[in-house]
């Protein structure tokens, strides 16, 4: 598997394991022995999926300890950009940013390690991203950071983004409870 580190530190993108044929495609999705050899120990508790129109975005999201969770992300339909967010007070990259373009057509699998808030904006009709966590939903440590208050670099100026993504705190209004 080819792994590739992105700018912020722990924070990989995986080429998938695939074949295609007369049928369609194949895609290995999870796979722990494979995970470790890319030197990330994940124990799967929970895994969900969000369904997008074109020009949604989402996030900036993560949970808070004693919940915080790793995270995998695979787009299984469409395109995105998805929106990285270091929270990590003790990160040389602490609230810094990046981007990473995510493709159905690449399968490829974004890990996430604790302290990543993450998001994504949607670039084609019916984009299926796929998330799987290493531990459990936890609604009153399930927060956000608004994405208004990084300097990313989107292709659409006014994505569609829900009201409770718009009324999450700037990232400078954000105490990181994340080592």
């Amino acid at each position: 598997m080819k792994v590739t580190e992105l700018s912020l530190p722990g924070c990989k993108l995986i080429d998938l394991p695939h074949s295609s044929d007369e049928r369609g495609r194949f895609v290995k999705t999870f796979h722990q022995a494979d995970l470790l050899k890319c030197g990330i120990e994940f124990q799967h508790k929970e895994e969900f999926y969000s369904w997008s129109e074109r020009h949604v975005l989402r996030g900036l999201h993560f949970q808070t300890p004693p919940f915080a969770h790793q995270k995998l992300v695979h787009c299984a339909a469409g395109q995105v950009v998805d929106l990285l967010v270091d929270l990590r007070k003790s990160s040389a990259t602490f609230g810094q940013s990046c981007t990473v373009a995510l493709s159905a057509a690449t399968p490829q699998l974004l890990y996430l390690p604790v302290g990543i808030a993450h998001g994504f904006l949607a670039l084609t009709a019916q984009t299926l991203m796929l998330y799987q966590t290493d531990s459990l939903y936890a609604p009153d440590h399930d927060h956000g950071i608004n994405w208004r208050s990084l300097s990313f670099h989107l292709p659409v100026s006014e994505p569609v983004v829900s009201s409770r993504d718009q009324g999450f705190p700037a990232l400078d209004q954000f105490e990181s409870p994340f080592l």
